[in-house]
């Protein structure tokens, strides 16, 4: 049976982190965390982890983006393990996940596995998430609610019994993800799938009605200048990741002792893609 390491990126309060790697804690060979959460949040979550003796727990800061995927190439190299499991702080794994989940990495032909994650409680809509994978064998840009690259065969598990569980609305910082839009190379599409979820998620709610309008709104985040097409193309070549260079440790470092303290998240997050196409970057 392979062992597992449970991946886990944070910018929540350290309670919500804390209760999401008990969940998990007795099926993982290895949790490590990626935490970007502010200064007091980090060290009550070190602190509650030391407490409770859990020795399989590891915890690493890296500057908060506004969302995870940044973060990904450096989470992933952190993990001892040759396969692992990306989760998120507010997802849960059905019971018989938790139970089957050293089983199902048995199959040596297979590289990834796409798990069905319902997006809300009732589960009346899902979506086939690679959370499962060898190491190496999958690649993330760095794009919010983009498809990541994957090298090898994939396969899907549509056991009914074998799900996860995402508790809280995707779309709650969705017009923080829409000012990214900009910089994708086909933006109208990355809109319309936004919207397509959303509508997915909210049918016949008045709540859905606001959010298709939102959505539509958000079209005022595409005008771009002739500096946001040429960032465009330079993000492009070689995706988010490799552009910010977030793929090297000492630029981690970098970032995480000039940011420390700061206002984080999207605005941040644009503000290092100029000075990168600037020549300003760390």
């Amino acid at each position: 049976m392979a062992k597992i390491s449970f991946l886990i990126f944070t910018i929540d309060p350290y309670r919500e982190t804390l209760q999401a790697i008990e969940k998990i804690y007795d099926v993982a060979d290895e949790v490590v965390i990626v935490d970007s959460s502010k200064k007091s949040n980090r060290s009550a979550l070190r602190r509650a982890i030391k407490r409770r003796q859990m020795n399989k727990v590891r915890v690493f800061d890296f500057i908060a983006l506004g969302y995870a995927e940044p973060a990904y190439h450096y989470g992933i190299s952190l993990c001892k393990n040759e396969w692992l499991f990306l989760l998120d702080t507010d997802e849960e794994l059905s019971a018989a996940l938790k139970q089957r989940i050293g089983c199902i990495t048995d199959d040596k032909k297979v590289d990834v596995i796409k798990i069905k994650r319902y997006e809300n409680s009732k589960r009346s809509f899902y979506t086939w998430q690679p959370r499962l994978f060898r190491k190496g064998k999958i690649e993330h840009l760095g794009f919010i609610h983009n498809p990541s690259i994957i090298y090898g065969t994939s396969i899907k598990i549509k056991n009914k019994e074998i799900y996860m569980v995402h508790r809280h609305d995707i779309y709650e910082h969705k017009r923080d993800y829409n000012r990214m839009a900009i910089f994708y190379k086909h933006p109208y599409v990355f809109l319309l799938k936004e919207i397509f979820l959303t509508l997915n998620l909210n049918k016949h709610s008045i709540l859905g009605l606001r959010r298709f309008s939102a959505f539509i709104k958000s079209k005022s985040y595409l005008k771009r200048t002739k500096e946001t097409e040429d960032i465009a193309k330079e993000i492009h070549k070689d995706g988010l990741i490799k552009y910010l260079m977030l793929d090297r440790p000492e630029t981690i470092k970098k970032l995480n002792r000039k940011y420390a303290g700061r206002k984080q998240g999207i605005d941040l997050l644009m503000e290092l893609i100029y000075k990168k196409h600037n020549g300003d970057y760390p």
